[in-house]
């Protein structure tokens, strides 16, 4: 498994890094002694879609002949994505180049069976949509005419569902391309967060920036922070990339500070690590190297709460080649999550009770796309592969007993 930076939705998430990085917080533990445990997610119980895993929609796979593709929700329940017909594989089989159609964002409301087109205004060059997410009254999107999340020519919009008006948050599209944006949209308190970089001449990669905008669209994008990239958030704490080091700021304050740097970084089969308020994680695995790769095998994560409980979950039962370790430990209600990258490549979750050493799976090919805001419900996507589209479903987080 390669130790490598991981894309999460559409956000990057260095937890194979040797940084940590902030996540929302768990229910508080119990205090206990200093002891270690051991969990073992290979008796993971593999949950059944429609028994043990309880089925709350199964969301259209199109909508007006067009695909449809669900990424969150809003806080009343709504469901965000974006509709698009397919791209047709070129002759090599690949799909690339300009994009043929136009994408656009959706909500959907699950007790009706309603779609709502935020946008059908046509674009100049057909625009994916890469990124959509939530705050309030407002839906904010990323789009791009280019065929990856990392890209020179994006533009950033918001849709108030209030008065149904779209505006424009941000707009760019460099003739030399030398500036790029991923995917890193990240909304708080009615301000949205992204970032540009350069991509490939080290001459041109100090005008990377952090940038703001209100998502109401009551002024221009601003710099907030020059020389960093890759913006994620975790409730009102940004983080953020500036030469290679992790920052984290405190949007209310504006107090930056550097984010820890796991002491176990440089061990042989370091695989990430990740700090919160309740807990900190380390993975360690046993290294290889193929073909000058740095490779981790049989990574075991270590969980540490504050209240001094010591957890190692043992190795998860994926297929040895499918590149992965556990990463984004978050809590789900009483759960702890993690995700595994199983050999179909999809994000498949693992819940884990720390309290009572259950551990659940979610079915095989299955990528868990978001949670709702009380954690009571989850989006899943199956990825099956020959199969012209992926099922989309909201479920029910179980119950731990």
């Amino acid at each position: 498994m390669r130790v490598r930076e991981l894309v999460i939705g559409a956000v990057t998430v260095a937890c194979l890094a040797a940084c940590t990085s902030g996540s929302n917080e768990p229910a508080k533990s119990k205090p206990t002694k200093d002891v270690v445990r051991t969990i073992d997610p290979s008796k993971a119980t593999t949950m059944k879609l429609g028994e043990d895993l309880k089925i709350v929609a199964q969301l259209p796979s199109t909508f007006e002949k067009q695909d449809t593709y669900f990424r969150g929700f809003t806080a009343d329940g709504k469901v965000l994505g974006s509709v698009s017909l397919p791209e047709k594989p070129k002759n090599d089989g690949m799909v690339g180049g300009e994009l043929t159609t136009q994408a656009y964002p959706v909500l959907y409301d699950v007790a009706t069976k309603k779609f709502t087109v935020l946008d059908h205004r046509k674009r100049r060059r057909n625009t994916a949509v890469w990124s959509i997410v939530s705050s309030g009254d407002f839906v904010v999107w990323l789009e791009s005419p280019e065929t990856t999340a990392s890209s020179s020519a994006v533009a950033i919009y918001s849709y108030d569902r209030r008065s149904k008006k779209v505006a424009e948050l941000f707009s760019t599209d460099p003739p030399d391309s030398i500036m790029n944006g991923g995917d890193d949209l990240a909304v708080w308190d009615g301000t949205a967060y992204f970032s540009r970089f350069a991509c490939c001449r080290k001459r041109d990669r100090g005008n990377a920036a952090v940038y703001s905008v209100p998502i109401d669209g009551s002024a221009p994008a601003t710099v907030l922070v020059k020389g960093g990239k890759w913006v994620d958030l975790a409730g009102g704490s940004l983080t953020y990339e500036m030469r290679d080091k992790q920052f984290s700021r405190d949007l209310e304050t504006g107090e930056t500070k550097p984010v820890p740097v796991s002491p176990r970084a440089k061990d042989p089969g370091f695989c990430g690590a990740e700090l919160t308020a309740s807990f900190e994680t380390l993975c360690l695995g046993r290294p290889s190297m193929v073909e000058g790769e740095t490779l981790v095998d049989d990574a075991a994560l270590t969980i540490t709460e504050t209240a001094g409980r010591t957890t190692v979950l043992q190795p998860f039962p994926v297929e040895a080649d499918s590149d992965s370790a556990p990463r984004h430990v978050v809590p789900i209600g009483p759960w702890v999550g993690v995700t595994m990258t199983d050999a179909g490549g999809a994000d498949r979750l693992f819940l884990v009770d720390l309290e009572s050493k259950a551990v659940k799976a979610f079915p095989s090919n299955s990528a868990f796309a978001a949670v709702n805001d009380d954690n009571t419900q989850a989006l899943l996507r199956i990825e099956r592969s020959g199969q012209k589209t992926w099922p989309q479903l909201i479920v029910q987080i179980p119950p731990v007993s």
